[in-house]
């Protein structure tokens, strides 16, 4: 809610009511893209969430670290998905990430909890 008071950011709530077209125009299609590149689940799941982190409004990187960590994680992100690293450079990337993050306190977590939901929608329409 502060998120939306203050910056006009409507979260998952907003993604909710617009039927969470993310998830269809970014998610799906970037884990799809990823699992037709490599056939490795695992990094396509690590290559949706930065994708999602690239491109999501995520109200809790705002929460913890205003809209500074919101632009600084969507560049950084933006900046891997130019680079389209393979696999291991992309693990590499994350870890690096992580670090960065930690150190800050800054939480990707709608950017996680739209992987969640992606994957589900994944599954449930493709099946494994």
């Amino acid at each position: 809610e502060r998120a939306w008071a203050e910056h006009g950011i409507g979260g998952i709530r907003a993604e909710a009511r617009a039927g969470y077209p993310t998830i269809r125009r970014v998610g799906l299609p970037a884990l799809r893209s990823r699992l037709g590149r490599f056939d490795d689940p695992a990094d396509a799941l690590r290559w949706t969430l930065v994708s999602l982190m690239a491109t999501v409004s995520d109200t809790c990187l705002v929460a913890r670290g205003g809209l500074d960590a919101l632009t600084s994680v969507q560049r950084w992100a933006a900046g891997v998905r130019g680079r389209s690293p393979g696999p291991l450079a992309l693990v590499n990337e994350l870890r690096d990430a992580d670090a960065w993050f930690t150190a800050r306190r800054w939480s990707p977590g709608g950017s996680a909890d739209l992987l969640a939901a992606t994957l589900f929608a994944h599954e449930a329409f493709v099946g494994d």
